[in-house]
């Protein structure tokens, strides 16, 4: 397989164009909650701990899920690998899911780190099945924000919602 490939691809600049830009403004929820914790009067954290829950298990899901595609598109994967990819897919999500039992600010931080176990496996991906050069740059990038973003508010403190 080819690792961080795609065949007849534009050039990694205009190929990542659409998805720099829409994972770039994927990120403002994660920012905002995070700030919003810090700087919203207390009686907003409930509402502010749902949302920023809510958005990072989605998108905790939906990273996982383009293992998922890739694999699907794969043109002569071993067998192996596919399993890998298919059984890796969907553990992003249940993992989110889990951490629904858990007080907010462990949740944070279980999703922070799934998000960077979600990096390790992108980077397995890359190497293992064709994926496009600017791939896990882009995912570098957007795990980083997400992660601290993540971070940061776990340790808000939440006055009496944690």
């Amino acid at each position: 397989m080819s690792s961080g490939t795609s065949i007849g691809a534009s050039p990694p600049t205009r190929t990542a164009s659409p998805f720099l830009a829409l994972g770039s403004a994927g990120l403002f929820p994660f920012v905002a909650g995070a700030v919003a914790l810090w700087t919203l009067p207390h009686a907003y954290e409930p509402y502010v701990l749902q949302w920023l829950l809510g958005y990072a298990m989605v998108i905790l899901a939906f990273v996982g899920a383009l293992h998922w595609g890739v694999a699907m598109q794969a043109q002569e994967p071993t067998h192996a690998n596919l399993w890998i990819a298919a059984v890796w897919s969907v553990i992003p999500a249940l993992v989110a899911w889990l951490a629904l039992a858990f007080e907010s600010a462990v949740a944070l931080r279980i999703l922070a780190g799934m998000f960077l176990l979600q990096l390790a496996m992108d980077r397995w991906l890359t190497q293992n099945f064709s994926t496009p050069a600017w791939y896990l740059p882009l995912r570098i990038v957007l795990t980083v924000v997400a992660v601290v973003s993540l971070l940061v508010a776990s340790f808000a403190g939440f006055g009496n919602a944690a």
